[in-house]
């Protein structure tokens, strides 16, 4: 038997009471098993005399115990419920990614744990199951369930870390960090701590961990948000980063780097830190926003984009896609100046300044300076996140913005036998929705009707041939009617890969 399966049993091992089930409290002398909370556990603590239908002896608490919790990290895996071998009710249900149990104080003795599918009866077979184990005494171990179900490759795999506790204390105005590399679908890595340029330690691969080279943790500042980079590559490039929110002088937290880099920063299972304290419930933090901005007011001159003193956009003109850029969450303030060729804020006013709104963790956006610089309606930033659809992958998923100030509301739409076959009506500023609408592959004509018609008064060819799984924004933009300002167009924004592109494409 491994040690990572000896560790698995002992996480997995909730109070085994029998067969009672999980919302169980204590009782005279008997320990509960916790329970679940929103798929999680909470540990149920120990009655008077130690635990009960467990096995231990009373009036000295547990004998011979081992202090274990277990955290599911595999970003394929669904949620799952684990039972004891024999039992007629699982002892823990609904167990999902990212969710940590409580410690739990453990009786010694030998056991068999099943790993199931929530949610799961007494006859369901399990996905994995750990044989006979004997659970020895003094060992504190949180147990990261890491890697992919459905890989059969040893390299990304399913299997599960033994974490043994083993904090060094905490310095004064310090608190301590232990990084583990679980995203599965990425590749080693470089950490960068206070995201400064400089990483620290460099070739971190999967399923690393940083107790190889800071036995006891990691000594960082507390009581002030962290940034954290994470590069890779060769040469080294930044990746993305996480701001660690602040934490308290003396704590003690595993952050879990998991999830899936392929997969989009908004989604559950996306690349995202999972940070487990010394007590208490795992918190996820997402990577820090990504910005990419589009120059869209066709009006205005070319621009440096600045946030406070750091230029963010250089020489942008009318149809430019720049980016991406990522900062920590909040809100910022941009200001628009006409191009230069230094990288210094220019003295006096900007030409114009406009609110990002709140940037959230783990999102990333599409920031469109739009409307007119010089008549109405007026210079305006629309901040889109993306929040695409990612699972049709035989289909194209397409955001419709209308994003052209002098046009009217209008039906958007394939052309059908000459009609446009509308998908909705847009006034400018309206989009139709962040999961996308989904359309097929293959060469396609859209039409624009004036509200309520379906004789188009623009049309579109474009061919979509090969682009499954593709996920664009399809922006109506340029000025119709108004003269002196760039002309109508779409503008394309395929989001598929990293950068992302602009393709502008005009009327027949």
């Amino acid at each position: 038997m491994s040690i990572s399966s000896l560790t698995l049993a002992l996480s997995l091992l909730i109070a085994c009471n029998g067969g009672k089930d999980d919302d169980t409290g204590t009782g005279d002398g008997g320990a509960g098993d916790g329970g679940t909370d929103d798929g999680g556990m909470t540990d149920g603590g120990t009655g008077d005399g130690g635990t009960g239908d467990g096995g231990t002896t009373g009036d000295g608490g547990a004998a011979e115990s081992a202090r274990v919790r277990v955290l599911h990290g595999s970003p394929d895996a669904p949620a799952v419920d684990i039972w004891v071998a024999g039992s007629g009710s699982a002892a823990v249900t609904g167990l999902a990614f990212g969710e940590v149990t409580g410690f739990l104080d453990l009786p010694a003795g030998s056991y068999d744990f099943q790993v199931k599918v929530s949610p799961s009866t007494a006859s369901d077979e399990p996905v994995f199951s750990t044989g006979p184990l004997e659970l020895s005494e003094g060992v504190e171990v949180t147990a990261l369930a890491a890697g992919l179900v459905g890989s059969s490759d040893s390299a990304d795999s399913f299997r599960v870390l033994p974490l043994v506790e083993n904090w060094t204390a905490s310095e004064a105005d310090s608190f301590r960090v232990r990084i583990v590399h679980a995203g599965a679908d990425a590749p080693p890595v470089a950490l960068d701590v206070g995201n400064d340029g400089s990483p620290e330690l460099t070739d971190f691969g999967l399923f690393g961990d940083t107790e190889a080279v800071a036995p006891g943790g990691i000594s960082l500042p507390a009581d002030t948000d962290l940034q954290i980079g994470v590069w890779a590559g060769d040469p080294l490039g930044r990746v993305t980063a996480f701001t660690i929110p602040a934490l308290p002088e003396g704590t003690e937290v595993l952050v879990v780097a998991g999830g899936l880099l392929g997969r989009g920063g908004h989604e559950a299972n996306g690349f995202q830190l999972i940070a487990v304290p010394g007590e208490g419930s795992s918190l996820s933090i997402g990577q820090n926003p990504k910005v990419y901005a589009l120059h869209g007011s066709s009006d205005a001159p070319s621009v440096d984009i600045f946030a406070g003193e750091s230029k963010l956009v250089e020489d942008a003109s009318f149809g430019d896609l720049a980016g991406p850029v990522q900062v920590p969450p909040g809100s910022y303030t941009l200001d628009f100046f006409g191009t230069s060729t230094s990288d210094d804020r220019p003295d006096g006013a900007p030409a114009a300044s406009l609110d990002t709104g709140s940037l959230a963790a783990g999102q990333t956006y599409l920031a469109m300076a739009n409307g007119f610089l010089g008549g109405a309606p007026e210079f305006q930033l629309l901040a889109l996140a993306d929040g695409f659809d990612r699972d049709d992958s035989e289909n194209v998923r397409v955001r419709v913005v209308h994003g052209s100030p002098d046009a009217p509301t209008v039906e958007v739409g394939p052309v059908v036998s000459g009609q446009v076959s509308s998908l909705g009506a847009f006034a400018f500023g309206q989009d139709s929705g962040a999961e996308g609408l989904s359309i097929g592959t293959g060469p396609l004509t859209v039409g624009l009707a004036l509200e309520g018609t379906t004789a188009p008064v623009v049309r579109f060819d474009l061919d979509l041939t090969g682009f499954d799984g593709a996920r664009v924004f399809a922006i109506a933009s340029g000025a119709l009617l108004t003269s002196g300002a760039a002309g109508f167009r779409l503008l394309i924004v395929d989001t598929t890969t990293e950068p992302w592109a602009v393709i502008p494409v005009f009327p027949n």
